[in-house]
């Protein structure tokens, strides 16, 4: 299962911002146009994370985008709005309440990100200016409907079967070359790029119900309670567990373990074009 767009981002619960850190919000409103004819680099990036226990090992994709006849270069990336935990962990407000602050979006900066200049990156198309203008409206869509951050992918195993996708940078990056790739714009193929993944090895998830299901006076108190006693323990408590709870597209799931392992990889994804 993938997530779900909806039909716009909506506004973050200010509660949300009260740990005096935010990611680019609303940060596509800084893409520029480009002059039809100017020729244009797209760059496939991986650096380190942002500092976070939960991306630990794993490596951040992004793309790095050189437009030659300005000689401006630009970042895009994808990225938790509030820090990645609050896309794994909702705050708690009480014995049976819970806040969720997991969105996310693509930013936009007109500058390469200090960070990634310590990456690689190696060069996948040269496009022109109006195609990258297309590609701008695209991104501009993506931010707005696909807006909640989801860290782990649910498999039997990272070849088995995938029960739920992650939306994180790595999904982010792909989406975008499958969308360069419907503008017409063909890739190089000498090098491929690869994303970390983040699985939690477990058997088919049921559904437990919608937030409103769930909480609220008409809700299932008892059910409720539960969730947020298992959002209350630490992530090292809740990875011994044999089972888990689960937030995507905007209902409760729970799932059993298949190993208590959270297992991190490293898979190659074809360019748009090239071999799978």
């Amino acid at each position: 299962m993938k997530n779900a767009p909806i039909p716009a981002r909506p506004e973050p619960d200010p509660r949300c911002f009260q740990d005096g850190w935010s990611f680019c919000y609303q940060g596509t409103t800084g893409i520029p146009s480009f002059s039809d004819t100017d020729k244009v680099e797209i760059y496939h990036s991986s650096s380190e994370f942002l500092p976070a226990a939960y991306a630990h090992n794993m490596t951040h994709a992004s793309l790095y985008i050189r437009n030659l006849d300005t000689g401006r270069n630009y970042t895009l990336e994808w990225y938790s709005f509030f820090h990645l935990k609050n896309c794994k962990n909702p705050k708690v407000l009480g014995e049976d309440s819970v806040l969720w602050c997991n969105q996310g979006g693509s930013c936009f900066m007109d500058h390469v990100v200090p960070r990634l200049e310590t990456g690689e990156r190696f060069l996948v198309a040269t496009i022109s200016g109006a195609t990258f203008n297309s590609f701008a409206d695209w991104v501009r869509h993506d931010n707005n409907t696909l807006v909640f951050g989801q860290m782990d992918y649910i498999a039997t195993s990272p070849d088995g079967q995938l029960w739920f996708e992650a939306n994180d940078c790595g999904t982010f990056v792909i989406r975008a070359y499958e969308a360069l790739s419907a503008l017409g714009v063909t890739f190089r193929q000498a090098r491929q790029p690869y994303y970390s993944r983040s699985y939690i090895l477990a058997k088919q998830p049921a559904f437990l119900g919608s937030e409103t299901d769930i909480f609220g006076p008409a809700g299932n108190q008892s059910l409720a309670r539960n969730l947020v006693k298992y959002y209350q323990l630490d992530d090292r408590t809740k990875l011994k567990m044999e089972y888990g709870y689960m937030y995507f597209n905007q209902a409760y799931w729970n799932y059993t373990k298949l190993d208590t392992r959270h297992i991190i990889t490293n898979v190659v994804i074809p360019l748009p074009g090239g071999s799978s």
